[in-house]
């Protein structure tokens, strides 16, 4: 983990808590956030940057969640150079949307 002191709202004491231990994630096929907002609200993690090729999701997820300047953002996971992200300690990973049928007479897997 890194050892950035920085501040973290905290939903179940309903504080501010400062801490030195925050750990650090980038937000891979981002989709609208919903990784994001999970850890948002478990408190204790900073997003470092994420990555989204839908132009769409992207803008939901800057609308709806705080984007920081020292995040960083690349649109296409397969241009990704690995040795200029940023550090983080977790990776997540968002499931594609487009695997799930959108009409109901279409077999699911």
């Amino acid at each position: 983990m890194s050892g950035t002191t920085s501040s973290a709202f905290c939903l179940r004491c309903k504080t501010t808590e400062v801490t030195k231990n925050l750990i650090r994630y980038f937000d891979m096929f981002a989709g609208i956030g919903g990784f994001r907002a999970g850890l948002d609200r478990a408190g204790g993690f900073q997003c470092v940057g994420h990555c989204e090729i839908d132009k769409y999701a992207d803008a939901s997820y800057r609308a709806i969640h705080d984007i920081g300047k020292e995040e960083v953002y690349y649109p296409d996971a397969t241009k990704i150079d690995p040795g200029g992200m940023p550090d983080f300690d977790l990776l997540c990973g968002g499931f594609p949307c487009q695997s799930y049928p959108e009409k109901k007479n279409i077999p699911k897997f």
